[in-house]
């Protein structure tokens, strides 16, 4: 993508083409406007990734107000710089906290806006900051034993709510997808004014909207995977906590079985009426890499998980639905709940050290992470994926690839929930990941009837070298992928002039949206738009 002017406006030369100078001055100004305990450099190394970057002095700035926030792009628009927020910096395999342009070198740090701002005991809502976190919240509803459902993700407890719901993240509870639980927003346009979803309320503490839509044109969906403005404030509905949260596991018999079980199960998710919130394939590499390089995966191809949310009697009820869709085509299929978990456990504790319990161990402690994050708990028990080659600097808790050196990328793309897309689509990624020299750890994740989202992480040593083959690899998925018709949901930052690459009047009306919304290319410019109009 070219860094020049774009549809997003001239291109910010001013103080730009000042270098270390005009960066200077702006951090000078910004330690001023907030404190020097708030702004940090210029200096090299702020910033960490999952991927190798180039050396380069940027600007933290730390606001904790929609007032700070304005201000201090109005401080960077007098000394020409563009600016770069994101929420936590945990966008790990996308990009972590790195702008799109190299030359944007100021970055809004809102981690120090952190914020739950008001909730609504009875219907649900929560009014939170872009710096509260997954962890942050469960701890909020669990202090007032609230029987709701933190919309967790397998990315960890230090994760940003409102930065996943913009990055339209998605979940296993009951409300799998984290943009539609949106109910509302507050936003800083580029210019200094406020914008706020037509429910939403001025006030921080007043009543919280009920109805996602408002009035009028739907306007909230252009500052998602997008850069037109900074998220200062957002609504989320949350899911209820059921009496009763259920995961089940089973193997597909046989590789050749793949296509059959795939249309079972858009069946059963079809017409069954079952409470299931989602169901996952995973074959055995990325099976292996979860359970952080267990040996034992090697005997089957696919594994399967799914979720049944309710109360017993529906859950009970429903087990025979997913047994009978399921005949023939896998192994058993084991159901796992708190308390099944909690006995395996105890027969572990009875197992000591032999070679028996050594096998099961990891399969217990998968289960309990994934029934914590399935009722709202969030967890790293899924972290293990992108410590894959660096497994020994893997800490027990408080988890950061990118600091901890892991060279991770993700490769996301739809894939129609149909059997014969699904064999294509693995055989694509086997014959791409292996022309680089990786695996192929595929995971399928059910998005509704009709669609999966796939997921496949890209693990290697953040070297130079490393990361140019990884990259290399993504850019190669991304092109064969979506000539077969799987196009990515969600882009690395590196990839962006891929994002853009089809569909032209599409990006082009995007574009005039980030203009009108955005003259400068103030925020963020060069994330999802297209170079020229």
């Amino acid at each position: 993508m070219s860094e020049t002017a774009t549809a997003t406006g001239p291109e910010r030369s001013a103080g730009e083409a000042d270098g270390p100078r005009a960066l200077a001055q702006f951090a000078a100004a910004a330690a001023r406007l907030l404190g020097a305990e708030r702004v940090d450099g210029p200096a090299d190394g702020l910033l960490s990734d999952t991927l190798h970057r180039a050396p380069a002095d940027r600007v933290l700035v730390r606001p904790t107000t929609t007032a700070e926030v304005a201000s201090a792009l109005d401080l960077a628009r007098a000394h020409g710089q563009s600016v770069h927020p994101y929420s936590t910096g945990r966008n790990w395999g996308y990009g972590s906290s790195y702008p799109v342009a190299d030359r944007t070198r100021v970055m809004l740090d809102l981690s120090a806006m952190n914020r739950i701002l008001a909730f609504d005991a009875e219907l649900g809502l929560v009014t939170v900051e872009p710096g509260v976190t997954q962890g942050d919240l469960a701890a909020f509803l669990s202090d007032r034993q609230a029987p709701f459902i933190t919309p967790t993700t397998g990315a960890g407890p230090s994760c940003s709510l409102i930065g996943n719901a913009l990055e339209r993240g998605y979940g296993l509870t009951p409300i799998g997808d984290h943009f539609g639980a949106v109910m509302g927003i507050e936003a800083v346009l580029a210019d200094g004014t406020i914008y706020r979803s037509p429910f939403m309320p001025e006030a921080p503490d007043g009543p919280q909207p009920v109805y996602k839509w408002g009035t009028g044109p739907y306007i909230d969906g252009v500052f998602s995977q997008a850069g037109n403005a900074v998220v200062t404030r957002m609504t989320l509905r949350l899911a209820p906590r059921p009496e009763r949260v259920e995961t089940f596991y089973f193997i597909v018999r046989d590789d050749a079985l793949l296509e059959q079980c795939i249309e079972a199960i858009r069946r059963m998710l079809l017409d069954s009426g079952m409470p299931i919130s989602g169901i996952n394939f995973v074959n055995n590499q990325r099976m292996k890499a979860q359970v952080a390089g267990d040996g034992t995966m090697d005997a089957a191809k696919w594994f399967g998980t799914g979720v049944l949310f309710g109360d017993k009697a529906i859950v009970k009820a429903s087990r025979a639905g997913v047994r009978k869709a399921l005949k023939g085509l896998v192994r058993r299929v084991f159901f796992i709940n708190d308390d099944r978990v909690a006995l395996a456990r105890r027969a572990l504790s009875m197992l000591g050290r032999s070679p028996l319990a050594a096998r099961l161990e990891p399969f217990v402690s998968n289960s309990e992470g994934l029934l914590g994050i399935l009722g709202g708990q969030p967890s790293e028990f899924g972290m293990p994926l992108a410590y894959a080659r660096n497994l020994d600097a893997m800490p027990a808790t408080g988890r950061n690839p990118a600091r901890d050196g892991c060279g991770l990328l993700w490769y996301v793309p739809i894939v129609p929930m149909r059997g014969a897309d699904a064999r294509r689509y693995a055989d694509m990624v086997r014959r791409v990941c292996g022309k680089y020299g990786f695996p192929d750890p595929i995971t399928f994740s059910s998005l509704s009837p009709t669609a999966f989202d796939s997921t496949v992480p890209l693990s290697f040593e953040p070297t130079e070298e490393g990361s140019a083959n990884a990259m290399a690899c993504l850019r190669e998925l991304i092109e064969e992928g979506r000539r077969a018709g799987f196009p990515p949901y969600r882009y690395h930052s590196m990839t962006m002039d891929l994002a853009t690459a089809e569909q032209p009047v599409f990006w082009q009306t995007a574009a005039r949206v980030k203009a009108a919304l955005d003259p400068e290319g103030l925020i963020s410019p060069g994330r999802y738009v297209a170079p020229d109009v």
